[in-house]
């Protein structure tokens, strides 16, 4: 709707569809992190004796083990869907499984109601680190490829959305891109914790 003048975002597919659809130009990836998947602290699904995170995803469907998800279309949400399409039988997703919520909010909420359920969630690292209000889980997988995770930074095109402060967007852009944005991106911590990591 050109409500925003410049977008950092994480989900490639969806990026290149806004960018071919003339919403947004001079889209850069220029960090990347992790996801993790976090589980009970029994893990009685064994998730994490798993040599990735697809065959974790299909332990816990065959355990029917609960498991939460954003439902909120983020980018998040999209990598969950990928993952599950990956680790299920005809590339499906365990939508409407009883084992399966959608709870259509962000990822500090969606740890909340896993850490009550004793669920199964994906979450991106940062979350993860920052989240205080985890005592009945923990990370069951982590550091698999699949679970990579690239930030792309956009600028929302005046040609389409005239009112969009133009200039100001696209300094930002490049300050984030430039060496100085990038060296801050590699040092910034949370409890002692590298959470971004900048891309050339």
């Amino acid at each position: 709707r050109g409500d925003a003048d410049v977008l950092i975002v994480h989900d490639e597919v969806s990026e290149l569809e806004f960018v071919r659809a003339g919403h947004g130009v001079g889209r850069k990836t220029f960090m990347y992190n992790h996801y993790v998947l976090v589980g009970p602290l029994a893990d009685a699904a064994g998730v994490a004796q798993s040599d990735g995170v697809i065959e974790g995803l299909r332990r816990i469907a065959r355990a029917g083990a609960s498991f939460v998800s954003r439902g909120d279309d983020s980018g998040t949400h999209k990598r969950e869907l990928l993952l599950w399409r990956a680790a299920l039988p005809g590339g499906g997703t365990p939508a409407g499984r009883d084992w399966y919520r959608e709870v259509g909010r962000g990822m500090g909420a969606a740890l909340n109601i896993a850490n009550e359920l004793g669920a199964y969630a994906l979450s991106d690292r940062s979350t993860w680190v920052s989240f205080n209000n985890r005592a009945s889980l923990k990370i069951v997988i982590e550091n698999d490829p699949p679970l990579n995770n690239s930030y792309s930074v956009i600028v929302v095109n005046p040609k389409r959305h005239p009112g969009v402060r133009f200039r100001e967007a696209q300094t930002f852009a490049d300050w984030l891109t430039s060496e100085r944005g990038l060296g801050i991106i590699r040092t910034f911590q949370v409890r002692g914790q590298q959470l971004f990591f900048p891309l050339p």
